[in-house]
């Protein structure tokens, strides 16, 4: 991760985050796993070009073994020597074993092809899901709509051939060709790396905090403006995240030299991003309800903020489980003078409710979305158990 850090533009916590949870959680459920990894790197080969294979024992004090399959960061290439290097790997495991079970995250088609190509191998398959290929991020040449639509028939055409799948939002089911072949929902993993153990103290004031990709597609402006319409100084608008495009960026230099009140730390880590959701007072998701794409994803930040303890407020979308309700502000309005009159109606109640709000949220996901209940989900479909 330090490397990641050091040499890419962009690091993606949120599923870093959910991975490692992953890990732990499947870790203590069953002995005798391996883990095969090939990381994303979203880097200029200039600055790396190639790494080598290792293997690692004990990682986030777990049992298991992950294998690190070593990559070749060259455009291109990048994404045959990802599956040679996946696949011989998961060839020299299933060797070693009888008839395993195996897991794969992601809709990525180099992870997806060596599984089908030595699927008779494998006694049975999941796929894990946390994104359509759809609605996920990438160029807008010509060209690359060709790759992708190629890329998505492969990924059709392999995740057909699984047996069963977790996922997300119950609506993915609608956008794959999964037909009625087992499917559990697990919308994210609560585990203890998101544990501060330091005291924290709210900072005075009401702090109000998004922490996220910095973009109009999330509503993150609207609540900027939003927050502009809040004429009182004992309010401060904190923002955490990569700003997307240079007109956005621009966009926001503007709102920071008008209003003071409006802190931008810029691309921040887990671990400090969660310093900042305890010291905040309200914890915001401006993302709408409208938007297509809000049915097939679950915002990890939902989880994340209420493990947090402090109060959360956001729009109801279509991927939240009825069960989050009762811990959870709603926006009634989506509109900006909905947001704004919304967030001081909520930083305005009583501090023993907020209080009582956000505790209640931290134990429901403690509770009820940690690593050990969300991995036995998981495994329990896969094994056939009832």
């Amino acid at each position: 991760m330090e490397e990641i850090k050091d040499k890419c533009t962009y690091v993606d916590y949120a599923a870093d985050t959910f991975q490692k949870s992953l890990f732990i959680g499947l870790d203590k459920k069953a002995d005798n796993i391996s883990f095969i990894t090939y990381p994303v790197y979203r880097a200029s080969p200039f600055k790396f070009c190639f790494r080598g294979r290792r293997e690692n024992t004990g990682f986030l004090c777990g049992k298991s073994k992950i294998i690190f399959t070593g990559l070749l960061n060259i455009p291109i290439l990048k994404k045959i020597d990802e599956t040679r290097r996946v696949y011989n790997e998961l060839k020299n495991l299933l060797s070693k074993k009888n008839q395993s079970y195996v897991i794969v995250y992601s809709l990525h088609s180099p992870f997806l092809i060596p599984v089908i190509l030595l699927r008779d191998k494998i006694r049975k398959t999941m796929v894990i899901i946390p994104d359509l290929p759809e609605y996920m991020g990438g160029g807008k040449g010509f060209l690359y709509k060709i790759a992708k639509a190629v890329d998505r028939f492969i990924i059709n055409h392999c995740v057909a051939r699984f047996d069963s799948f977790t996922l997300l939002s119950p609506y993915m089911k609608d956008h794959l060709p999964i037909k009625n072949k087992p499917a559990v929902v697990v919308e994210g993993i609560y585990s203890d790396l998101c544990l501060l153990d330091e005291d924290v103290v709210k900072s005075s004031g009401v702090n109000i905090l998004y922490t996220g990709l910095i973009s109009q597609r999330y509503g993150v402006f609207d609540l900027i403006e939003a927050f502009a319409r809040i004429n009182n100084n004992d309010y401060s608008l904190w923002l955490c995240g990569v700003c997307g495009c240079m007109e956005e960026k621009a966009l926001l230099e503007d709102y920071l030299k008008k209003d003071r009140r409006i802190k931008y730390y810029g691309s921040v880590s887990s671990k400090e991003a969660r310093l900042l959701q305890r010291k905040a007072s309200l914890l915001v998701n401006p993302r709408h309800s409208s938007g297509e794409f809000t049915k097939y994803s679950f915002p990890s930040k939902t989880m994340e903020y209420l493990a947090s303890g402090t109060p959360t407020l956001m729009c109801k979308l279509p991927a939240i489980p009825e069960e989050y309700n009762d811990y959870l502000f709603y926006f009634e309005d989506e509109s900006i003078d909905g947001y704004t009159s919304k967030i001081v109606e909520v930083a305005s109640m009583d501090w023993s409710i907020l209080k009582k709000k956000g505790l209640e949220g931290k134990q429901f996901i403690e509770m009820y979305k940690n690593e050990y209940v969300q991995a036995s989900k998981i495994s329990k479909l896969l094994l056939g158990v009832e």
